[in-house]
């Protein structure tokens, strides 16, 4: 992430969660380039739903550059639940994170979305153009609706200020350090703790859904060398567009047949830049 003017402070937010960690151990392995300073930030840093705190914690580390991971997460469950937290909670960090990063002079930030925040009833293929055209489904439109936002305020600081704020949508994400809870959880961690269960006690394996939509995945550390890549190392400037095509049968059997092209994908991205934006979020689909 270097370039000219000075030295590189990266702080990433969310930095003890799922992508996150995997930053960590992507830069710890040499991604990370000579003069760069990393801070990884988490709750327990600050809290981020805070305004004080949040710019306390902006002025102790003074970022040049900014990830952008914190969130409040859960599966399917707790968000049809929680729907008015979610909102909330999430609003009030992003809100805090980035106007932290514009009173102290943030170079760049980059914005991690969810693929959540798509219309539930649009046509296919998809991309960044789409995101507003309609309301997010409505299992856990608190949250998605949030997470859109952080569109809406980047292009309204590009707009206002010139601020280079912009943002990621990745597929869903799985890895190491993933939330295993079968409640809580995400669709594949969910199903890995299934498998372990009904091993473990020879029981059946029980899983919801038809088998008939269609998922894609990506893990956590392809995602986290593909943040990287759109935080600095594709311009100056501003990001760009990268494309890479897998999708998953969900649930039953599709996951056990596509395991492979799974572990396959998890050796390293395969990065095709096929066009630029000048503001606003990107589509990452992988």
């Amino acid at each position: 992430m270097s370039e000219p003017g000075g030295s590189v402070r990266i702080l990433v937010t969310g930095g003890s969660g799922l992508v996150g960690r995997a930053i960590q151990e992507v830069v710890a392995d040499g991604a990370g380039l000579p003069g760069e300073d990393w801070v990884f930030v988490s709750s327990k840093d600050a809290d981020l739903t805070d305004a004080a705190q949040t710019r306390a914690l902006f002025e102790k580390v003074r970022p040049t550059h900014v990830i952008h991971l914190a969130a409040m997460v859960g599966g399917l469950f707790r968000n049809i639940k929680y729907n008015l937290d979610f909102w909330r909670k999430n609003i009030h960090i992003n809100d805090n994170v980035l106007h932290s990063a514009f009173e102290v002079g943030v170079r760049k930030v980059v914005s991690c979305l969810s693929t959540c925040i798509f219309p539930d009833k649009t046509t296919y293929p998809i991309d960044e153009t789409m995101i507003h055209n309609g309301p997010p489904h409505n299992s856990n439109f608190g949250y998605s609706y949030a997470k859109r936002m952080i569109d809406v305020q980047n292009r309204a600081y590009f707009q206002q200020h010139g601020c280079t704020f912009t943002a990621v949508i990745p597929t869903n994400v799985f890895g190491p350090h993933d939330n295993f809870n079968i409640e809580d959880g995400h669709v594949l961690p969910g199903l890995i703790h299934k498998v372990h269960l009904a091993k473990s006690s020879g029981s059946a394996l029980t899983v919801w859904g038809t088998g008939k939509p269609r998922r894609q995945f990506i893990y956590s550390l392809v995602c986290a060398g593909l943040g990287l890549a759109l935080s600095a190392r594709t311009f100056p400037g501003l990001p760009r567009w990268l494309w890479e095509g897998h999708s998953v049968r969900e649930p039953q059997k599709g996951v056990r047949v596509q395991a492979e092209p799974l572990e396959q994908q998890a050796t390293g991205p395969r990065w095709v830049p096929i066009g630029a934006w000048p503001h606003g979020s990107r589509w990452v689909q992988l």
